[in-house]
């Protein structure tokens, strides 16, 4: 069967880690003069290097395919999970020049991949001169490819912005923008995006072995302004992106500062069989919980009545500290009731051990009539 190199109309995009540290490396002794346009067989088990020379400005395309991959034909670019790596660029003096760390995001990062295994690899090259195109080991045959790409400007590198400051950009779809800010671990940020487009953020950290990982994303936080409030797990540089949704192109504002740790949750209210409570959620945002002392091998029916599309919950205390800052820290839920109507939401249960059980009661939104609500449990006896 003849081999082929297929390229997937929609690639895949996703989380993308760095090179390690032996790709990072790539020194051009050795490497193999490849030609553009030429297909170049890489047998399985072997990490090649290839050598091109490129003008100062000029793109280029690599690709590097599984021999015989077939397109999964799945045009849905969130549904790849695992890191791309495995390819890389860097110039004379083995430096990485393609990806930087700011590829991190699945939107406008210069390596992809596609669902049949096919790496793509996006580059400008900043100056003239020699550059290095590093692969890493597989267990199957591959083929690699460089294809001229026209490159209208050179890519836009990472802005850098302290915590505490803030920047002004214009947005728009498909030119995301990126900034950089240096984190100590154990610190709590908050990072907003203000634009009258809807806009999406992500904050990538860096993770052991040189690597970055996407460990928040907000698109939602208040109509079109998304938030991330969130302790970074590490000491060293994070990226922040926004992207927007909108093919119109809009001013945006992020800001990245510093801010607390969220206070630990009230304590629940008293709740009791046979007794009604009534509360008020201000907002989809805001919670209610309460504690129910239940007794072993006993039933019991929670009824939930609100004009609006509640939820009901029951679960126990959760001992883990929150990272990300939503409210609601406190309370692991085991058992969730929702409709999607507004109405009377019904959890039937029966406990398998005697003492207290929590209950949250919670909204995706209150509408216009207000967050009243009423609760009541009933015992359905032994």
């Amino acid at each position: 069967m003849k081999t082929r190199l297929l390229l997937s109309a929609s690639f895949a995009l996703a989380t993308i880690a760095l090179a390690d540290p032996a790709l990072a490396a790539c020194s051009a002794d050795g490497a193999r003069a490849l030609p553009v346009g030429k297909l170049e067989q890489v047998p399985a088990g072997s990490a090649p290097r290839f050598a091109v020379d490129l003008a100062a400005g000029e793109g280029l395309q690599i690709e590097l395919a599984p021999v015989g991959a077939a397109d999964s034909g799945d045009d849905d670019e969130h549904d790849s999970k695992a890191p791309a790596t495995g390819l890389s660029a860097c110039d004379a003096t083995g430096r990485v020049v393609a990806p930087l760390p700011s590829d991190v995001f699945a939107s406008g990062g210069s390596l992809a991949r596609a669902d049949d295994g096919t790496l793509t690899l996006r580059l400008s090259a900043p100056k003239a001169g020699r550059y290095v195109i590093a692969t890493d080991a597989a267990d199957v045959a591959r083929e690699i490819l460089l294809r001229p790409r026209a490159v209208s400007a050179q890519p836009r590198p990472a802005t850098p912005l302290e915590i505490g400051g803030s920047d002004f950009v214009k947005i728009s779809k498909g030119a995301p923008r990126v900034w950089s800010f240096a984190g100590k671990a154990g610190q709590w940020v908050k990072i907003t995006a203000t634009s009258e487009s809807d806009t999406v953020l992500h904050l990538a950290a860096p993770v052991a072995g040189g690597g970055y990982e996407v460990i928040a994303d907000n698109d939602d936080s208040d109509g079109l302004n998304p938030k991330i409030q969130r302790k970074l797990p590490a000491t060293g540089t994070y990226y922040v992106q926004l992207e927007s949704l909108s093919d119109e192109t809009n001013d945006a504002t992020v800001v990245v500062q510093p801010t607390q740790a969220p206070p630990p949750p009230p304590p629940p209210a008293a709740l009791r069989a046979g007794t009604p409570v009534q509360g008020k959620l201000a907002s989809s945002d805001d919670t209610r919980l309460y504690i129910l002392p239940v007794v072993a091998g006993r039933s019991y029916r929670l009824e939930l009545n609100a004009p609006y599309d509640a939820v009901l919950e029951v679960g126990q205390p959760d001992p883990l500290e929150p990272e990300d800052g939503k409210d609601g820290a406190g309370f692991a839920a085991s058992r969730t009731v929702d409709d999607n109507t507004s109405g009377t939401e019904k959890m039937n249960i029966t406990a398998r051990t005697s003492g207290p059980l929590l209950v949250r009661v919670r909204a995706f939104s209150v509408g216009d009539d207000g967050g009243d609500y009423t609760l009541i449990v009933k015992e359905a006896g032994n």
